[in-house]
């Protein structure tokens, strides 16, 4: 993708560019408020190369320090190779670089691609081919695609680690693939850490999507967390369960109850663009686990029920504990002294909030209106009949 981008980036008048992501980015923040957000974790800010015009941490910087910014911002730095480190990042920053309105907690590392695009690395092939079509028993020898893993292993891969654990980075990893989260939590292994820096570095694997048992009790060990984007389950569990995966494999996706029972934090994410923002959808589809495109005449909607958790399990996974694993707690996350009063004012308490649908018990919560959105006691959001 990134050639296409970078063409049609060189055909466009750069100062109509220049306001049209600027108008982009504003109505995303304002979005994000009505949502009931008050700060944001961009998973991919491209760090700057010392030469090109556009330097993506610097812009949301000026974003985030702007007068009528209605969120604080945090960001990931993308590393796509060990050089990247000598060359992007030594040279302009820092581990926890920045302030309550903007700072940078994590190196990204991307390992593999998408399950849903069949290019999440696993260690069984893909059950479909690249139309979606489901292989049989006639054609399933036809089946070689594994999905794709981003770096040499272990050699670039180790080395990507080992710079960031060594320079202090807290790292978090792209891994949807069985194999490509095994790999990710070796390497972990390899760099020499464990769960007595857990509250230091906070390490995370990012969409966490197929977590063995065996993988959650050596993220516990090295105190490495899960975030979970669960819109796996409501929007693809079906399509993972009768024709990309299967429904042994899709029976592990988004473990969330598994993450607590093994004594591991977890949050939620939306990975906007590949699901729409919101807390109460992510909490509306980790309790409910409803696969919404299964058929209506569906025997089971529901993906691993046993899966399912409580809606206060659920609001901690999108308040106290993701500003924990975003490095934020200690001022966001929850209400108490000493923290900014960031918070949000709801129609109905989505702890109480039951619906009339019978396959669904929470449904619809996504859609409880957000009455006021409130950034460091100062309105920022109001939400108008």
């Amino acid at each position: 993708m990134l050639p296409v981008v970078q063409y049609i980036l060189s055909q466009q008048d750069t100062k109509l560019l220049g306001a049209k992501i600027d108008l982009y980015v504003d109505s995303l923040l304002a979005e994000t408020s009505k949502r009931g957000l008050t700060t944001v974790l961009d998973a991919a800010v491209d760090p700057w190369d010392q030469t090109s015009k556009f330097n993506q941490p610097e812009y949301l910087k000026q974003k985030a320090h702007s007068a009528n910014c209605p969120v604080r911002i945090a960001g990931a730095l993308v590393v796509l190779s060990p050089n990247d480190f000598e060359t992007k990042i030594d040279p302009s920053y820092l581990p926890m670089q920045g302030d309550d309105k903007f700072f940078l907690p994590f190196i990204k590392v991307i390992s593999d691609g998408s399950n849903q695009g069949l290019t999440g690395y696993q260690y069984k092939t893909y059950c479909c081919d690249e139309d979606y079509q489901a292989y049989n028993d006639e054609n399933r020898y036809q089946n070689t695609n594994h999905g794709i893993f981003n770096f040499s292993y272990p050699g670039e891969f180790q080395v990507t680690f080992n710079k960031s654990v060594a320079r202090g980075w807290p790292i978090m990893v792209h891994a949807n693939g069985d194999q490509a989260i095994k790999r990710t939590i070796d390497t972990f292994r390899n760099t020499g850490i464990d769960a007595s820096s857990i509250e230091v570095r906070r390490d995370r694997i990012e969409h966490a999507s197929l977590i063995s048992n065996q993988s959650f009790e050596s993220m516990r060990d090295l105190g490495i967390s899960p975030s979970f984007l669960i819109g796996h389950v409501g929007y693809w569990g079906w399509a993972f369960q009768q024709t990309i995966l299967g429904a042994e494999r899709a029976s592990l996706l988004d473990r969330c109850n598994s993450a607590l029972q093994y004594g591991i934090k977890f949050t939620l994410h939306s990975d906007n663009g590949v699901s729409p923002l919101g807390p109460l959808r992510m909490m509306e589809q980790s309790i409910s686990r409803f696969m919404e495109g299964a058929p209506s005449g569906a025997s089971n909607k529901v993906l691993t029920k046993d899966e399912c958790i409580t809606p206060f399990e659920a609001l901690r996974a999108v308040t106290i504990d993701a500003a924990w694993q975003c490095h934020a707690d200690n001022m966001v996350g929850s209400l108490e002294a000493g923290k900014y009063a960031d918070f949000v004012i709801l129609q109905q308490s989505p702890l109480t909030y039951l619906s009339t649908n019978p396959e669904n018990k929470v449904a619809n919560m996504r859609d409880i209106p957000v009455l006021e959105t409130w950034k460091g006691a100062k309105c920022v959001y109001h939400w108008k009949d």
